[in-house]
């Protein structure tokens, strides 16, 4: 009995890890992204600063790229950025205006640096306002827009931000756009970010997206192809669709689920199949005492109530020890869960559940054993 109720323990702190880690990868795979990832290839171009020493030969090559990319049957929209969902961002030094229209002190900021296709490339919606083109203008989120301007209208306010510089040239917002998922590591947060234009600060290393209208993996090849035409020394590095590269994000949220499911689902097959065992082995010694019983007027409810009752302390005994032992385990999953918390209740509340069932199950089937025995074979067991 004491051995099952330490199953009954350890099998409540896998089945609340299972759990919560369930939870939480559905709670990702339901989040809105605010992008649309179908159909759209990335690559990402690493250009060597001894040979594109300038921003104008950068410029130029990822000008050149775009328009080769842009001529292959089946590429719709290309664009760059420095990110990619789900990848971070970039940090910026600079100064946002107030809502007097006055420059606010020097501070750190987040954000992209994008071309004006980007937007139309993912799918972004602009709630309001519109992209940029080139360099006259900055888009920024909703949540960078509520923080910076709460209660204001973003648009035609100015910021001014540049990674190492302290005066970069001011910026009117002319756009506001959705929340996109950037932290890799909390996929819910709404994270304040700008989309900072292209040709306002150039980068040699940059993502080439490209809204495809024929399967994306069809054009692999001709993407490598048309990076070695402008630069036969130049690699395409990790071209994939956006999809894949997404699931590869949310990897290990879905290793470690479908890891933790596995164990508890053993955990749990061991706690019913000892706890089976132990009242089975308990009818079995109690065959006499069932017979009196039953020869005296005990009913088939009482018999079966009597049984049940025994193995179910064992289940409730075990989950009395494996709760607390549960939340302070859990407390280490911590930084691998996504909107849920180590001591969330519906989870717990859940491995209840669960627990109890299996519990009922493991002593319902030798009860129904014990209520279908004769009472005279009973009396004569031993």
């Amino acid at each position: 009995g004491l051995l099952v109720g330490f199953q009954m323990a350890l099998c409540v702190v896998l089945l609340a890890a299972s759990g919560l880690m369930i939870h939480s990868t559905v709670k990702l795979y339901n989040a809105p992204l605010a992008i649309d990832p179908a159909n759209v290839l990335t690559m990402r171009v690493d250009l060597p600063q001894t040979k594109y020493a300038t921003s104008d030969r950068v410029s130029k090559f990822y000008r050149n790229l775009e328009t080769t990319l842009g001529s292959l049957p089946g590429v719709a929209h290309v664009s760059l950025t420095s990110h990619l969902p789900l990848s971070g961002w970039r940090d910026f030094r600079g100064q946002v205006e107030n809502a007097a229209g006055k420059p606010g002190n020097l501070g750190e900021f987040s954000g992209l640096v994008v071309d004006g296709n980007y937007f139309g490339t993912l799918g972004v919606r602009l709630r309001r306002g519109q992209a940029f083109q080139k360099a006259e203008g900055v888009v920024v989120n909703e949540s960078f827009a509520a923080k910076f301007w709460p209660g204001r209208d973003p648009l035609g306010k100015r910021l001014r931000a540049a990674g190492g510089n302290e005066g970069p040239p001011w910026l009117t917002v002319i756009g506001i756009a959705a929340d996109v998922q950037q932290n890799r590591f909390s996929p819910l947060e709404r994270t304040p970010l700008f989309y900072l234009p292209y040709d306002a600060e150039p980068q040699r290393s940059v993502y080439v997206l490209a809204r495809t209208a024929i399967p994306p993996g069809n054009l692999v090849e001709a993407f490598r192809r048309a990076v070695q035409s402008l630069d036969r020394n130049l690699p395409a590095q990790d071209v994939m669709s956006l999809e894949n590269y997404i699931a590869r994000q949310r990897l290990d949220s879905a290793v470690f689920g479908k890891l933790f499911a596995f164990f508890a689902a053993i955990a749990l097959l061991l706690a019913w199949v000892g706890l089976y065992a132990v009242v089975a082995h308990a009818v079995s010694q109690r065959t006499p005492e069932i017979g009196i019983r039953m020869a005296m007027g005990g009913t088939r409810v009482d018999i079966f109530s009597l049984i049940v009752k025994q193995g179910m302390r064992q289940v409730l005994g075990g989950f009395a020890v494996g709760l607390p032992l549960a939340l302070v385990v859990t407390r280490g999953l911590s930084h691998q869960l996504v909107g849920v918390s180590p001591s969330d209740p519906a989870t717990y509340g859940s491995v209840a559940v669960v627990l109890g069932l299996a519990g009922l199950l493991g002593c319902a089937i030798p009860a129904r054993k014990a209520i279908r025995v004769d009472p005279l074979t009973a009396l004569r067991h031993e």
